[in-house]
């Protein structure tokens, strides 16, 4: 029988719901438990309502601890921008040496990038305008468990580091591209205090306390950060608590300083026989792993799923050796090999494959239902674009820029990116152009440009992915190898046959060069990718393509 939540008691009346308060708050709430009557006999009904009110209290603690922090201290900034200031500086010089060579007209254009940004970044600091470092002065307060507010004195002095550092390290660019030698950080000057010159202690857990809790309660620590800094969306959150229960499940609600290497190679030996729909399939439900393995024929969980959960669980025991309560990650390396590259996990679209998209009834006789059935697969081979980067755009979102049609790829309100160097302008390939997609999007105005498609599991993409999936897969291709992603592989793939320098391919998919410079002028001057998207040159004829807009109810 599965085991009930430690906060969930039976009595005669009912279910009982009893959490007790974290001591160093319970002066505020001033009460040692949280205790009521869920109102209920029924089992299921009981850990669904509990587990409902065991979030809501977590809230409420990180609330509370969040209003007693009110100030950050002046050796708080030091240690966080020092961190900073040596992560960045290691990225940055990997970034310049791995650039390789470029030619007199590309060295102009980053030249002319980083000029601009030292004056941006001159003109704020003058003004004390920090918006272009905000962003990054919140996650790096939100992985300190600091939450301030913007006006705050001590936030706007790390904003102020941050933007110093900034500063340094696009000049230091600079001299790279003016052909310095000394690739050597200039000396930042910090505003008072100086920095301290002795150097950190080794991590170790910081008190029996610390390495003596139990690991659902790090874990809650873990959950909570993630989800009040917004790191985790809907799907990250479940496979992340997927990914405890079954470590829990396996290696029992122990202290989290009995985690050692031996304990977490037992755990992958016992995580590869673990069943497939464990907590789906009634066969299981109320069966132990010992039971479940006892019977005849049972599905385990794949290969990539193993290895997905190994690293989920690395991410967490990464997070508790930042936070002290273990000197080592036990649960590093682990993942098994497949004999594969990640890259090779799904595989560019041939020249003969694309002729195959491009040439079915549904582009031939304008057979598809929907706006995005067409425009998807079309986008995808001319932006390199993710698809829920195209699902979710909008008609404002292509805009001219120096007088180049783009897609301006962003975060705002309902609209988000895997990442933060997704964001980017995109040139308008000249076919789109010639088929009317600009045209088509002027229309749209503040609205969507597929309005069709709606969020489903926290998407606008899902359901197009599914079509696509089917769509697809009627054309024989690999289930696996093959799917929308494939079109971001066609077209890096196409630009590294056409020697198009990294960095510029890097750019227009919205990847991290490394390089401030590299990595900012490529979203300010579209001018610098609008070559690199003329490149895209898949000797396919498509010269039948064309756009016919069908009026249709929607369901």
């Amino acid at each position: 029988m599965k085991k009930s939540p430690k906060y969930l008691y039976p009595r005669k009346s009912g279910f009982y719901f009893i959490l007790n308060v974290p001591l160093d708050i319970r002066s505020i709430v001033k009460k040692p438990q949280i205790r009521f009557s869920l109102k209920t006999s029924a089992i299921r009904e009981a850990r669904k309502k509990a587990l409902s009110s065991y979030a809501k209290c977590r809230t409420l603690f990180f609330e509370i601890r969040r209003l007693k922090m009110t100030e950050l201290s002046n050796e708080k900034i030091i240690q966080i921008t020092k961190k900073w200031m040596a992560d960045v500086k290691d990225l940055n010089q990997e970034a310049l040496i791995g650039l390789g060579p470029y030619d007199e007209d590309t060295h102009d254009l980053l030249l002319r990038g980083s000029k601009r940004i030292e004056a941006s970044l001159r003109a704020g600091i003058g003004k004390r305008d920090f918006s272009q470092v905000e962003g990054q002065a919140e996650r790096l307060l939100s992985a300190e468990g600091i939450h301030l507010d913007s006006t705050n004195l001590q936030y706007r002095r790390l904003c102020l580091e941050l933007m110093k550092i900034t500063l340094a390290m696009v000049i230091e660019e600079q001299k790279h591209l003016k052909g310095a030698i000394d690739d050597v950080l200039p000396r930042v000057e910090f505003t008072r205090p100086l920095l301290p010159t002795d150097k950190p202690e080794r991590m170790t857990a910081e008190s029996p306390e610390q390495s003596s809790a139990v690991i659902s309660k790090v874990f809650d620590a873990y959950a909570l950060e993630m989800e009040q800094g917004k790191r985790w969306r809907p799907k990250t959150n479940l496979e992340n608590r997927a990914m405890f229960n079954c470590l829990v499940e396996i290696c029992g609600d122990r202290p989290i300083s009995e985690f050692n290497k031996a304990l977490a190679r037992d755990f992958k030996t016992q995580l590869v026989k673990y069943p497939k729909n464990r907590h789906k399939d009634e066969r299981y439900r109320e069966k132990s792993l010992e039971d479940i393995w006892r019977m005849p024929e049972v599905e385990t969980i794949s290969v990539s799923t193993t290895n997905n959960r190994l690293i989920k669980i690395s991410g967490f025991f990464h997070w508790a050796v930042d936070q002290g309560y273990l000197a080592s990650n036990p649960f590093s390396n682990l993942t098994i090999s497949t004999g594969t590259r990640a890259k090779d996990d799904v595989l560019p679209f041939e020249k003969e494959e694309l002729i195959k998209i491009f040439n079915t009834p549904m582009y031939r006789e304008h057979s598809y239902i929907h706006p995005h059935q067409f425009w998807l697969p079309i986008l995808g081979l001319y932006t390199g674009a993710r698809i829920e980067e195209l699902c979710q755009l909008k008609g404002d979102d292509i805009r001219e820029v120096d007088g180049i049609p783009c897609l301006d790829i962003h975060e705002d309100g309902e609209q988000r990116l895997k990442t933060k160097s997704s964001t980017r302008l995109v040139p308008v390939h000249p076919f789109l152009i010639e088929l009317g997609f600009v045209a088509y999007c002027k229309k749209r105005g503040r609205w969507r440009i597929f309005p069709e498609l709606h969020k489903a599991s926290g998407k606008y993409s899902h359901n197009a992915s599914k079509w696509f999936g089917r769509y697809k897969d009627n054309l024989g291709f690999e289930k696996r190898k093959k799917s929308f992603h494939s079109f971001r592989h066609t077209v890096a793939s196409m630009l590294r046959r056409k020697r198009i320098p990294a960095y510029e391919t890097q750019m227009l998919l919205g990847h991290e060069t490394g390089s401030i410079t590299h990595d900012r002028y490529g979203r300010d001057e579209p001018t610098a990718l609008l070559e690199v998207v003329k490149a895209l040159d898949y000797g396919v004829d498509l010269t039948h393509l064309n756009f016919e807009e069908k009026k249709h109810r929607e369901k």
